[in-house]
């Protein structure tokens, strides 16, 4: 099974609809208790990092066996069984070191691809383009009943800020708007 990370296009519809499709997918996955989400809202989701974040990189793992895989006449809407994984990133800024950060904002791997090392590839493929950037850091978020997940972030590195620290964990909190 080889496996290729590609950035996303944007301009290219298979990409998009492969993207949402992998949204959905992740979005109702009992690993982050998630409650799923439509179509439409995957669909506008695709659509609103396309046209309102210029600055969101977003890579996804192909099987180039499967139809749909770049390069393939198949990767068109409604052609998309290729997508294995994907890493969505959002760039934002550290004041305390002047520098950009890259945040992970979604990492997701399709279940049957899941234990073959690809979402160590999708996040090998933001460090790449953090670096790229000049980022300081990247940053992400998961859920503490995520094990297999937490597992992997620290395995490449990853550690609370603070950790071993007396100033301990750096604790992430949300604010629904409107609350």
């Amino acid at each position: 099974m080889p496996i290729e990370v590609q950035a996303l296009d944007f301009s290219d519809p298979g990409h998009r609809e492969a993207l949402a499709q992998l949204l959905v997918a992740f979005s109702s996955d009992e690993a982050i208790a998630g409650k799923g989400m439509s179509d439409d809202t995957a669909h506008a989701a695709v659509a609103g990092l396309a046209d309102r974040h210029p600055r969101a990189w977003v890579a996804l793992a192909w099987d180039r066996d499967a139809v749909g895989s770049p390069g393939d006449d198949a990767a068109s809407p409604g052609h998309t069984g290729g997508a294995a994984g994907m890493v969505i990133t959002i760039e934002s800024y550290s004041t305390f070191q002047a520098a950009p950060v890259l945040n992970l904002h979604d990492v997701a791997v399709s279940s049957k691809y899941r234990r073959r090392g690809i979402g160590r590839m999708l996040i090998q493929a933001a460090r790449d383009e953090a670096e790229r950037r000049g980022c300081c850091k990247m940053t992400l978020e998961a859920f503490r009943e995520n094990a297999a997940a937490i597992a992997l972030y620290r395995d490449v590195g990853f550690r609370s800020p603070g950790e071993g620290t007396a100033t301990g964990e750096t604790l992430f909190f949300a604010l629904p708007i409107p609350s």
